[in-house]
């Protein structure tokens, strides 16, 4: 009778792949392919890649949803004139070129989760291609989720044809 080769105790037995008969501890013949579950191993393997993408697609998402540009809401606290003239432009006892100075505070609250803040600015108000009034608005911060108060000088100039078409007076003298 021929005798059997003798097995080391080291020998991985379970091992049905290339590195069978080998002591698993040996370096260089590690396997990254699991034969006994029959799954890839490796840590790029294909489900780490997918929980790496699904992670990422779901921080992207709650960022954008958390961070999306809402809407602030506003409202003119104060609003200061010279109501005598301001009185006479609209019923027609007072002269439509004259420049009207008024003063406005603006109540601003800012519901989104960054803040900004803004420099001195000037602006002016078109009503269709003609300008009717021009400003400045003071400089101000708001912080996220918080409530400011900016300030705006503003000075109305209406010239007769802009007058006629908005001041029924206006237009029949």
């Amino acid at each position: 009778s021929v005798p059997k080769p003798r097995r080391s105790s080291s020998v991985d037995r379970r091992s049905t792949s290339i590195g069978a008969g080998i002591p698993p501890s040996y370096p260089l013949l590690s396997l990254s392919h699991d034969a006994r579950r029959g799954r890839d191993c490796r840590p790029g393997g294909s489900r780490s890649r997918v929980r790496v993408s699904a992670i990422s697609v779901a921080v992207i998402i709650g960022f954008t949803v958390l961070f999306w540009p809402k809407n602030p809401d506003w409202k003119i606290s104060k609003l200061d004139m010279d109501a005598n003239k301001f009185i006479a432009i609209m019923t027609g006892g007072g002269d439509v070129t004259e420049r009207l100075p008024i003063s406005a505070d603006v109540d601003f609250y800012n519901p989104n989760l960054v803040g900004t803040s803004v420099k001195s600015g000037n602006f002016k108000v078109y009503y269709g291609e003609e300008m009717m009034a021009w400003g400045v608005a003071s400089p101000a911060t708001v912080g996220p989720r918080s409530s400011s108060t900016i300030h705006a000088d503003v000075t109305v100039g209406l010239n007769k044809e802009l007058a006629a078409r908005h001041l029924r007076w206006a237009a029949e003298a």
